[in-house]
């Protein structure tokens, strides 16, 4: 079951799929037709990561919690037995709850909680669970500008969010195409679709959509290149494609939201992106890039120029991802290392040897775990140094006034098999608040009411 989380206008731009593990998606680590690009040699190469930081054996936190600080709004979870339950952050009490009977799906926004179960969408009010309204079929992925994007056969419904009416309905036409991603600007959205084929599904054809209507703007073609998923900064649609030399070639570059227009495309070779390349991150300014295997790439929104490239990771002999994108700051992670680097300087900030995966960057903190043995660890995002470790595998972190909220899955291979666990921690020093034994395995959260 993903996870689903309120789409905010923000000045960074994420990946739809980035959910427990980073692994890079339809554009990365493939070779196009056995050809191997040329070397670049024109664009500016920052310093190789070389480790600055001595891999620590601190504690497990020790440290007595204080006085909990005051968390506005309720933590919400959805469970695989059907339950919704909204929960106090101070106490870990469930305030209210309420049953599907059958595993649920949440999507969490300021206004209503957004409840999928058994061929059944609920809009539930925040502060105590009562049904705002209920339609038949769909599971709501997106709620933007008072519009709700509803996932249902194989296609997009749009419809008021506060009243559950239908604004319109829309299915990419090709029999075998479903949907994929959906990505929103200003008077458009980018429809992403996949298309079965001979193993996993691929990104496979982009269409940009009216909000008001559904009628389709633009499209771009489909069967023979291989789309990225599109990231929409302003006015404008980046993509990334992996395509054979029938198709051009693999490329990045940019349409106009409004008409489909290309404004610029750039061929993946002048980054040396033998093996693909694949975009993670956009802000107003810059596309980021995964480029092949050790490779980073920042281009620029308004041209396609590269802005800077970080090509050559001495130390490390596993591939590289960036998960956290600041002004003139990158975040990476690779086999159980993370860095940050100056993207302006070209300087290594710090790397620091933790262990574990899944890095998420919150609130000035890097919070990472792993098992056997089982351990969270937090990392001071500015200095690298490790503020604590805590002995449970924790994910879903979520963070609020000084307090981490997260989870801890006791089967992770089968997680429906066995209960789960709520942990309130003091995000500073790791103390733990209180924690909540749940009746069930948690499918959908912890969410913070927006």
């Amino acid at each position: 079951m993903r996870e689903h989380h309120p789409m905010n206008k923000r000045l960074m731009r994420w990946s739809p799929l980035g959910a427990l593990l980073l692994a890079l998606t339809a554009c990365a680590s493939q070779t196009t037709d056995g050809v191997r690009g040329p070397t670049p040699t024109s664009y500016p190469t920052l310093a190789p990561w070389v480790p600055t930081l001595t891999p620590t054996n601190a504690p497990y936190s020790t440290a007595a919690p204080g006085t909990m600080p005051q968390v506005d709004g309720l933590l919400y979870v959805a469970t695989f037995d059907g339950s919704v339950l909204a929960i106090n952050p101070a106490t870990g009490a469930t305030k209210w709850s309420v049953s599907a009977g059958t595993s649920a799906d949440l999507l969490a926004t300021d206004h209503a909680i957004y409840l999928n179960y058994g061929g059944h969408l609920d809009a539930l009010r925040p502060s105590d669970g009562a049904r705002l309204w209920s339609i038949a079929g769909g599971r709501a992925i997106l709620d933007q500008d008072g519009v709700l994007y509803v996932a249902q056969n194989e296609g997009i419904k749009a419809i008021n969010d506060l009243t559950g009416v239908t604004r319109w309905t829309w299915a990419p036409p090709g029999a075998d195409e479903y949907l994929g991603t959906i990505t929103p600007g200003v008077g458009a959205v980018v429809f992403a679709s996949n298309v079965r084929g001979n193993g996993a599904p691929v990104a496979y054809a982009l269409y940009g959509l009216d909000t008001q209507t559904g009628a389709v703007r633009w499209k771009r073609p489909r069967g023979t290149i291989t789309y990225g998923y599109p990231f929409v900064v302003g006015a404008r649609v980046v993509y990334c494609t992996l395509g054979g030399s029938a198709a051009g070639g693999s490329k990045i570059g940019a349409y106009a939201l409004s008409s489909g227009a290309p404004l610029w495309e750039r061929n993946l070779a002048s980054f040396n992106a033998r093996d693909g390349a694949d975009i993670k991150a956009a802000d107003n300014e810059l596309a980021y890039l995964s480029v092949g295997e050790f490779g980073l790439a920042a281009v620029r929104i308004s041209d396609g120029g590269t802005a800077w490239a970080y090509d050559k990771y001495g130390s490390v002999q596993s591939e590289v991802y960036p998960f956290k994108f600041d002004s003139g700051t990158v975040y990476a992670w690779s086999a159980g290392e993370v860095s940050r680097f100056d993207t302006g300087a070209g300087t290594v900030r710090w790397s620091q040897q933790v262990g574990g995966g899944a890095p998420v960057y919150v609130d000035g903190s890097i919070y990472l775990s792993r098992a056997s043995p089982d351990v969270a660890s937090a990392l001071d995002a500015t200095t690298g140094a490790i503020r604590w470790r805590f002995p449970a595998a924790l994910m879903g972190y979520v963070v609020r006034s000084g307090v981490l909220f997260a989870r801890l899955d006791h089967n992770p291979i089968q997680p429906e098999l066995t209960p789960d666990t709520i942990y309130a921690l003091d995000a500073a020093t790791g103390a733990l608040y209180w924690r909540r034994d749940l009746p069930s395995s948690v499918a959908s959260g912890p969410f913070l009411e927006p």
